[in-house]
């Protein structure tokens, strides 16, 4: 049994220009949707994948790592925060094996621009 799809098509041009040089194609089966939103839907879906990707090489996570795991060696450490003159100190337990991993990714966190 054949599935009925809808295709949907975007043509862009740059500005100055008398044609249009861009076009996207979808193929979907949303039905009752209009264009613009399936547009929208696609591009947030696209834009969401490119996160993942961007975790994934960013965090060296390319491999399956399970959350909990991450969560658990990044969250339940032994240490001690204290807050002087707008500035936060963070002492962590001199036996906590994951001292590297902690400081590696509170460095990747401070460097995103959010």
């Amino acid at each position: 049994m054949a599935t009925s799809r809808r295709v949907a098509m975007k043509a862009t041009r740059s500005a100055g220009s008398l044609l249009f040089n861009d076009f996207q194609f979808i193929v979907t089966n949303f039905e009752g949707l209009d264009l613009k939103t399936i547009f929208q839907l696609y591009q947030k879906q696209g834009n969401m994948e490119n996160f993942i990707k961007e975790m994934k090489g960013g965090f060296f996570a390319g491999k399956t790592i399970m959350i909990d795991t991450i969560r658990f060696k990044l969250f339940h450490l032994a240490g001690r925060m204290t807050e002087h003159a707008r500035q936060i100190q963070i002492y962590l337990s001199n036996t906590n094996i994951c001292d590297i991993l902690f400081w590696d990714v509170l460095a990747r966190i401070q460097r995103l621009n959010l």
